[in-house]
């Protein structure tokens, strides 16, 4: 677990740095954290191998670009979707109601809100968070090149780039890629802080961190996840060199992080019989951590030997305590200008702590996707196989070489897939959670491939990792781009709009037009409240009438979008409108129960589905008055003439 010595910016051996000023750098392991190819370190052949990385990023990022900005509000919005649109299109005219854990944090809303202010408020403009977070994270990596390497950094741009799990979820407007460049962001300030801590790097990650946490609460298991690891690397540095305090720190054995592995699941388990919340369950966990990790810095003091000679408490103490303080301050001022609304709603400082808290300790039980928790030991490999397969060879260096940064992504990636399995809610967005530092992994097993190019099997892996990228790339447009809306695709699954949706909102408008210009008066519409997304933010700038269809007739309109279980008591008096079907959202739930390995290769080669060929979607009825129609048919007959 410890880090190699090839930081050029370490001070030398005999410069002394004790006390709370720092350590000795060269002595703590600080460096570039795995056995790296040629070119990848300082100097002139390190600043070519820069050059040339750059000049691949920027191609691949611009690519990237391209492809979630392509067509980008064509697809129709996902129920979800819809959501985030709507709020943001709230705040934007000052009807914002404020922080609410059950739509997540505020922050997007902020930021789409600003989108429409410029740009209109459109669906293309709702998705952009989403399309230019999803380019950005392609270039993260970049910031990685010395602890991964120059070849293991590019490819993992190009993952991100292509991956069909991100390529669908930038082009999607929910928190989801946002979110996970923030954490991408966290992660890379974090991992240089431990190569070569700087007095920023504590105010730069707070930053990250309040803007996860104003984002999703999701930032609960990445504070755990990072906390466990660093609370694991401290046991194992400390240990290690604990056992020899005449000698440098070795690199820790993976024993002490399988371990941890290995008790998170008895734990969850274990624990799970007592029907504790997930936030109980976790905190005990972290406190086992805790306890170990001060044990270990307990025992190597009585040993003689001084754990600042170690990477993470190196790193930690380096620099003192005025640069954590600062960081706080960044965090809490951040924090508060978030939640607060830019300060008009103060009393939701207190709450932006503790809502998202309570809220999902009540949600633990509540499955929503009704999913079980086989759910992304199904889904991912339908999407990710091929950087599975790569982060397998990547997860093998990591072993190998035992460095601190591909330690920290097997246990990113183990534990964040552990964890969503697990929690009460899986949904197909997020995937992007355990798939992040997967496909760090798999930039790992790239470079693997690439130094080991020359030995036949290695060979054969690289022709084997051309054509699977190739591969991949075509699930990705098909996922993204033919069958972005079909429910038979995993990832829009869960409620997505169908066609019909925007034929009926290019119907209404196409009326409005017509009445205004026959009648002089604009159409009205009224909406049964029954089923009302994505209807709300598509008729946004529309003053249409909400009615319970389950409670009597509709009013009067022009227009009236009826829900088909409302069918007799709302259109019980609508004899002078023309009524039709249409389907709002559709989805399709595997039936795990039935489907096996062969169905699974089936849907995996063309999906087909294997329950039947019903998918499951909310019916309503759009009824139009007669004179509408009639008005409609007569302009029909004109285009036509």
């Amino acid at each position: 677990m410890s880090l190699t010595t090839e930081d050029d910016d370490a001070p030398p051996p005999d410069e002394d740095l004790d006390g709370a000023d720092g350590i000795d750098m060269a002595d703590s392991g600080a460096g570039d954290g795995i056995d790296q190819p040629p070119g990848s370190g300082e100097g002139h052949g390190g600043l070519v191998a820069d050059a040339r990385l750059a000049w691949f990023t920027a191609v691949v990022t611009v690519a990237g670009l391209v492809m979630r900005l392509v067509d980008l509000g064509e697809r129709p919005l996902h129920h979800d979707e819809s959501l985030d649109a709507w709020f943001s299109w709230r705040w934007l005219n000052g009807t914002f109601d404020g922080y609410d854990p059950v739509y997540h944090g505020p922050l997007r809303f902020y930021i789409t809100g600003g989108f429409y202010w410029i740009f209109g408020d459109s669906v293309t403009s709702a998705r952009l968070i989403s399309a230019l977070t999803g380019t950005l994270i392609i270039l993260l990596p970049w910031f990685l090149r010395h602890q991964i390497g120059h070849v293991a950094a590019g490819a993992a741009s190009v993952a991100l780039a292509v991956s069909p799990s991100f390529l669908y979820y930038s082009r999607f407007a929910r928190e989801d890629a946002f979110f996970a460049f923030l954490t991408l962001g966290f992660f890379v300030t974090l991992l240089g802080f431990i190569r070569r801590p700087r007095w920023w790097h504590p105010s730069v990650g707070a930053l990250w961190l309040a803007a996860m946490w104003g984002v999703k609460e999701s930032v609960f298991f990445i504070i755990f996840i990072v906390g466990a690891f660093v609370l694991v690397a401290v046991a194992a540095e400390v240990l290690s060199g604990a056992d020899r305090p005449d000698e440098r720190p070795l690199p820790a054995e993976a024993t002490v992080p399988a371990i941890a592995v290995v008790g998170l699941l008895v734990s969850l388990l274990i624990i799970e019989h007592l029907h504790q919340s997930v936030f109980a369950i976790l905190g005990i966990y972290g406190a086992g951590l805790a306890a170990l990790a001060a044990y270990a810095v307990r025992r190597s003091i009585d040993r003689g030997f001084d754990p600042r000679h170690t990477a993470v408490l190196g790193a930690v103490t380096r620099n003192g305590p005025l640069p954590w303080l600062l960081g706080l301050g960044v965090f809490l001022v951040a924090f508060g200008v978030i939640f607060t609304v830019f300060g008009t709603r103060p009393g939701d400082f207190v709450g932006g702590f503790t809502d998202g808290v309570e809220y999902w300790i009540d949600e633990r039980d509540n499955n929503r996707g009704s999913e079980p928790w086989t759910y992304y030991i199904r889904a991912v490999p339908i999407y990710e196989w091929f950087f599975i397969g790569l982060a397998l060879i990547g997860g093998r260096r990591a072993w190998r070489t035992r460095s601190f940064v591909g330690g920290f992504l097997a246990f990113a990636a183990i534990f964040s897939f552990v964890l969503h399995s697990w929690a009460g809610e899986r949904m197909p967005w997020l995937i992007l959670h355990p798939v992040l530092p997967m496909l760090l992994l798999a930039g790992l097993g790239v470079a693997e491939i690439v130094e080991n190019r020359r030995r036949v099997g290695f060979a054969a892996l690289g022709a084997l990792a051309v054509a699977g990228l190739i591969g991949t790339a075509v699930i990705s447009y098909h996922a993204s781009f033919t069958r972005a809306d079909d429910p038979r695709e995993l990832l829009s699954q869960a409620g997505q709009a169908t066609p019909d949706v925007t034929a009926t909102v290019a119907r209404f408008h196409a009326l409005d037009r017509a009445m205004r210009a026959e009648f002089g008066q604009p159409a009205t519409l009224a909406v049964d409240s029954s089923d009302t997304w994505p209807w709300a933010f598509y008729f946004r700038d529309v003053p249409y009438r909400l009615f319970d269809g389950a409670a009597g007739p509709a009013p009067e309109a022009d227009m009236i979008i009826v829900s088909k279980a409302n069918e007799l008591t709302a259109a019980a008096d609508l004899s002078g409108h023309v009524g039709e079907p249409i389907q709002l959202r559709w989805w399709w739930f595997p039936d795990y129960d039935t489907g096996g390995a062969a169905d699974w290769w089936h849907y995996f080669v063309d999906r087909t589905i294997w329950d039947n060929d019903d998918l499951g979607a909310v019916d309503q009825i759009v009824y139009v008055r007669a004179a509408g129609v009639r008005l409609e048919n007569r302009l029909a007959e004109l285009a036509i003439d």
